[in-house]
């Protein structure tokens, strides 16, 4: 029996990983780490799809958070599809809040 969940990304997160990438990779000069940055995301995806419930729930909107080095990635469990939709990703010092 297959107990993973699907990882779906939004276009919202999906944009928001990308900025990411390219703000560290172009304008700190530093593409090492944003290749580092995205494997480790890639790795929070597989965790998260294999324990959907591992990390805590978010004290601002009905969602799970994690973090991936200084960044926070928000995303919601749907058991009954088995899905997992990730939401938003934003940097810690981001008053990521106002978002919400």
């Amino acid at each position: 029996m297959d107990t993973k969940y699907k990882v779906i990304i939004s276009k919202k997160a999906e944009n928001q990983i990308e900025d990411i990438y390219n703000y560290i990779s172009a304008n700190l000069y530093n593409k090492p780490a944003a290749e580092k940055l995205m494997s480790e995301i890639n790795l929070k995806f597989k965790y998260i799809e294999s324990f959907p419930f591992m990390y805590q729930m978010s004290e601002l909107i009905n969602c799970r958070k994690c973090t991936v080095d200084n960044y926070i990635l928000f995303y919601e469990v749907h058991k009954k599809d088995k899905s997992i939709y990730i939401l938003s990703m934003y940097h810690g010092s981001q008053d990521y809040d106002r978002f919400f």
